[in-house]
């Protein structure tokens, strides 16, 4: 066993203390969606002015976090040290434009660390659009409590310990998962249909929390970090665990491609205007969900901006689906981004890295 004592336990005190998605959630979410979607159906076209606000950061704690990390680094051999350098560099960076509480600072950042969206992207979103809609055509009964079910028995059938399940209403995802907190939270509000339950089961225990349980099992501990992981990695994975499974739909990839566009019109667009460019292609409900989601941490509903990392979800599939398997599965037993998986191989040669014996996805029955 490589000892890495200090250094992770500094890493798992730096998660548990830079949590960028609660300070970008908006206090009142779920307000504040209701009120959007109502303007969007009522054609009300005057500039939404409703305050937007923010929970306050705790930089003080983050930035120790980082200093301990940074310090424990100093002992690694240079590849590994590097990347964890470039790990925190990254979190500074975040956390900078979090704590700036300027709209231009964060959505800047943004641009920086995920792109925008490249052109084949974009090509591929439209395509995905002017197809036909084919709804699923199952009925929308599966609440909440549903999908906390499914996922827990989920977890359970993979032997799966340690990890939660939680109903919360202030999110904008439909479920999301923080394996520093070996957490999968749920949004109180969803309603779904029997595919949408298992397409979300597969999404986030077979891509994500799998993930994460398989980096644990490495013997190089650094594996279970997310370094460079970005949402094209960690969420085009997921993406394709759906579609290894049978569960991408053409409803699901129409999601992925209006993410990205709307990706694109935030970088001009106030909120209002975002999300009724997005209510071309969804109901109320869903287009003022998705603006919401997109401007995470952006203040000001008349500026424009917000954050680019959703175009991953179709920008990571599209790539990831074109890689080899083996290079897949080497993604899948790391928490690294496809930047790393040069160290990645280096380290599998020397069996610090090992995808021979991953903990693969089950499905349960129907």
């Amino acid at each position: 066993m490589i000892g890495r004592e200090r250094l992770t336990a500094a890493l798992d005190n730096l998660g548990r203390a830079f949590t960028p998605m609660k300070w970008t959630t908006p206090v009142d979410l779920p307000e504040h969606r209701q009120a959007l979607a109502a303007r969007l159906r009522s054609g009300d076209s005057t500039p939404y002015t409703r305050p937007i606000e923010f929970p306050e950061v705790d930089a003080a704690e983050v930035a120790g976090a980082l200093t301990a990390v940074e310090s424990e680094a100093t002992q690694l051999p240079t590849p590994l040290r590097d990347l964890v350098l470039r790990h925190t560099d990254g979190i500074g960076e975040h956390l900078a434009a979090i704590i700036a509480r300027d709209d231009a600072v964060l959505a800047a950042w943004a641009v920086a660390s995920s792109g925008l969206p490249t052109a084949e992207t974009r090509q591929a979103a439209l395509e995905i659009l002017a197809a036909p809609e084919v709804p699923d055509g199952e009925p929308r009964e599966h609440g909440a409590a549903d999908l906390v079910a499914a996922i827990s028995d989920a977890l359970r059938r993979h032997e799966v310990s340690g990890w939660s399940v939680e109903v919360d209403p202030n999110m904008a995802a439909m479920a999301s998962v923080n394996g520093g907190r070996q957490r999968v939270r749920v949004r109180s509000d969803v309603l779904l249909s029997d595919r949408e339950v298992r397409r979300l089961v597969a999404h986030e225990v077979g891509g994500h929390v799998l993930r994460w349980v398989n980096a644990r099992r490495q013997v190089e501990p650094l594996a279970a970090y997310p370094f460079g992981n970005s949402a094209a990695t960690e969420e085009g994975l997921a993406a394709l665990r759906e579609r290894e499974l049978g569960h991408e739909s053409v409803e699901n990839l129409r999601r992925y491609a209006i993410r990205v566009l709307g990706v694109e019109k935030a970088q001009s667009s106030d909120l209002l205007s975002l999300a009724a460019f997005l209510h071309r292609y969804l109901d109320a409900d869903d287009a003022a969900e998705l603006a919401f989601r997109i401007r995470r941490g952006i203040a000001d509903p008349g500026a424009p901006g917000g954050m680019t990392k959703d175009h991953g979800y179709l920008s990571g599939l599209l790539h990831l689906a074109k890689m080899p398997v083996e290079e897949i599965q080497l993604l899948r037993a790391t928490k690294w981004g496809v930047e790393n998986q040069e160290i990645a191989r280096e380290l599998a040669a020397e069996g610090a890295i090992s995808t021979t014996d991953l903990v693969e996805y089950i499905e349960g029955e129907s």
